[in-house]
């Protein structure tokens, strides 16, 4: 069966002086692209090398086999998209998406990715993670006013199908992985780690299970997961559950003594007492605690368990601005502070333990305020 040649209409340039073709082996077909050898060289050090070599004659007058209609033909290993993809943004046929959370921003920018990675094309390479690292990114504050723009437009659209509005977190991971574009993982991990899938008994007599969907608008293709990353999800989302139920039992073990000198609720006449202690022991237990282990009476599931970033969030919020129905229980102004402050320092401990509670080496290693230099093992 002949090859099939398919010439790029968007990449087929009159003055172009190489044709690049990329197989397909199965449909015998090769899709062919007209470029020039110039703006290749100048986009990569790997072909800028290969142009400088010298020319192999052909091995007989009528070799034709590296030619394509008289010019020289680079036959590509890589996926005929892929190479598309690549050159449109090279000559500027396309543009790097630069809108927050596009909702297709990994399929418009995986291919370019990968080949500019292959390639050594840094300062495309450079703009596209820049442009992954902006919707995942590495910094508390930078994640906050994402999700600030996340729950505004779950407000917007609320009703309608929110897979056209939310970047999917399952391919930008396998994407990551490949190109080892470490940087957008732990966010990208938990994010995952918080889709909670509501079985859906089938209608059938059998009673099994026909799908899931998610129980708190969230989307994800967990099944192009592969088995190592599968891994990663299951042993940090357990890792996170584990440290907020840590954390809300841990604190109301804190000392008296501390908190004594700074309560403006101590006596002179009980010097040694903390008067707030049962107040807020009260509070961690029965609201905290019931927060977060609250279950939907729908799925009998702590969904808030699933999210612990906004779960603290909303607790700070709470102790800050709690009215107790009993004065005598309520705590000083300078002990809920204290409360306060404590929830938002586990947060912040919570975010920057990502990398190594999903097992991303060296994630984000150079970032000061973002990591931990001794929370980098990577526990595969």
């Amino acid at each position: 069966m002949p090859w099939e040649d398919i010439k790029s209409s968007d990449l087929w340039y009159f003055d172009g002086n190489l044709v690049v073709a990329a197989t397909d082996m199965e449909e015998k077909k090769r899709y062919l692209f007209k470029v020039h050898k110039s703006v290749l060289a100048s986009h990569s050090p790997i072909w800028k090398d290969i142009f400088d070599l010298p020319q192999a004659p052909a091995t007989s007058k009528g070799d034709k086999s590296d030619t394509f209609e008289g010019l020289p033909l680079m036959v590509f290993p890589d996926a005929a998209s892929d190479v598309e993809d690549l050159f449109s943004f090279m000559y500027m046929i396309r543009h790097i998406p630069h809108e927050i959370l596009k909702v297709d921003t990994v399929d418009e920018v995986a291919g370019a990715l990968r080949l500019s990675t292959k390639y050594d094309i840094e300062h495309l390479m450079a703009r596209i993670v820049g442009v992954l690292e902006s919707d995942w990114p590495k910094k508390l504050c930078d994640w906050d006013v994402r999700e600030k723009y996340v729950n505004h437009l779950l407000i917007e659209k609320d009703g309608e199908d929110m897979d056209k509005y939310f970047a999917e977190p399952a391919a930008l991971i396998r994407i990551a992985t490949e190109c080892n574009v470490l940087a957008v993982l732990p966010a990208a991990f938990y994010h995952l780690s918080r889709v909670y899938w509501r079985v859906q008994p089938s209608e059938g007599a059998t009673g099994v299970s026909t799908g899931a969907v998610s129980a708190i608008a969230r989307t994800a293709k967990v099944e192009i997961l592969e088995a190592k990353d599968l891994r990663r999800l299951i042993v940090g989302r357990e890792a996170l559950r584990a440290e907020v139920l840590d954390f809300l039992y841990r604190v109301k073990r804190s000392r008296d003594e501390g908190h004594i000198a700074t309560c403006k609720l101590t006596s002179k006449a009980e010097p040694l007492v903390w008067p707030c202690k049962k107040g807020l022991n009260d509070w961690w237990t029965n609201h905290a605690l019931n927060y977060v282990l609250n279950c939907d009476k729908d799925d009998m599931h702590p969904i808030n368990l699933y999210d612990p970033l906004a779960s603290l969030t909303k607790l700070a919020m709470d102790i800050t601005d709690w009215n107790f129905l009993s004065s005598a229980k309520r705590p000083c102004s300078t002990c809920r502070g204290w409360a306060a402050n404590e929830i938002l320092a586990e947060r912040l401990k919570i975010w920057e333990s990502l990398p190594r509670m999903f097992g991303i080496k060296d994630a984000w290693r150079n970032e000061e305020d973002s990591s931990s230099e001794g929370e980098t093992n990577d526990d595969d």
